[in-house]
């Protein structure tokens, strides 16, 4: 891997793999030789979790915000606020079609509908 921190976690698509870690990157190897496409940078802190659906490749961290990427392009599309309050991370995305939800450490689980993201 092209990594220079703990890999926190991975997500699989049908033509690539995401991996998110310490350093704050989300790196995106493409199949089916897992070679590293493009490294995303936007987040400021730790990537602790990552979700994958359809058109989206979703990234939440440290910095209590979930970053929506479009696909094929991993574009930022829109960043969500989780949680304004310090200390508070996004450690858990799921997605549907037209549905995202995150939890974390502060014990609350938030909700998000189209066209939010």
């Amino acid at each position: 891997t092209d990594a220079t921190d703990r890999i926190w976690n991975l997500a699989f698509a049908e033509d690539f793999l995401a991996a998110g870690s310490e350093d704050g990157k989300v790196r995106i190897y493409t199949r089916p030789l897992f070679q590293l496409h493009t490294t995303l940078t936007d987040a400021t802190d730790r990537i602790l979790t990552l979700a994958v659906r359809d058109n989206f490749l979703a990234a939440g961290g440290g910095d209590g915000k979930v970053r929506l990427y479009t696909l094929p392009d991993f574009k930022l599309h829109t960043t969500l606020t989780y949680a304004t309050e310090e200390g508070h991370e996004v450690r858990a995305l799921a997605i549907r079609e037209d549905f995202l939800a995150a939890g974390g450490n502060d014990l609350m689980v938030r909700t998000y509908t189209r066209p939010d993201f």
